[in-house]
């Protein structure tokens, strides 16, 4: 079974118990249908090295450079807390440094040279869109993910191309239990994770746990 297959899966255990209504009582159920799944690193080349995260959004959906920025920044975070000796360069420093380069924000390379990143984690968010609904929400995002090492050229060492994410992988939430802000950050930390796990060794039902932190605390 697939990642997306297993994201599906709790997703849909997910819908199902939000009718428990104690938290640990979800827990309980989902540990026991879900026992613990431990998934390697797809890409494991950013321990003791500086990386950069860069997020390119399409200019074709609502305030696409606060979303790159945030997507970037949850990625960051996430690898610098998951993985060993990793020092991540501060979206503080890539503003910095562009505000005296000419970077189009096209050329991820470029931008790894500049800040002297020995690793650039670029994603192309190429589309992101929340359902347009009265009364409930669902979010999509189409993107893809380069990884370039730069201390051999700029090579391209791990590429993860045309991703699909739905959220929530199998139905929608109410409008009614949450604003379309706090869905839609919702949403990105969803992307970010999905993202993040393939650089460290992770519990493949990680998004359960998310999505019922969600559920319990809207």
């Amino acid at each position: 079974m697939d990642r997306t297959d297993n994201f599906r899966r709790s997703i849909a255990l997910l819908i199902l118990l939000t009718l428990v209504p104690s938290v640990g009582c979800i827990n309980l159920v989902s540990s026991l249908l879900y026992p613990t799944n431990e998934t390697p690193a797809r890409f494991s080349g950013m321990k003791e090295k500086k990386v950069v995260v860069v997020c390119i959004a399409s200019p074709s959906f609502r305030s696409e450079t606060d979303t790159s920025r945030n997507i970037a920044t949850m990625v960051e975070k996430l690898l610098g807390a998951n993985v060993p000796d990793i020092e991540i360069i501060s979206q503080q420093k890539i503003d910095d440094w562009q505000d005296t380069s000419n970077w189009d924000r096209l050329d991820a390379r470029k931008l790894g040279k500049g800040v002297g990143a020995d690793i650039v984690v670029a994603i192309d968010l190429a589309h992101l869109e929340i359902q347009e609904h009265p009364s409930m929400y669902k979010g999509k995002a189409d993107f893809s993910v380069s990884v370039f090492d730069m201390s051999n050229k700029g090579k391209v060492v791990y590429e993860s191309t045309d991703q699909t994410l739905e959220f929530p992988a199998n139905g929608t939430f109410s409008s009614a239990s949450l604003t379309e802000d706090k869905f839609r950050r919702k949403f990105m930390q969803s992307i970010s994770v999905w993202i993040a796990h393939d650089f460290y060794k992770h519990d493949a039902h990680d998004y359960l746990a998310m999505d019922e932190t969600f559920v319990t605390n809207r």
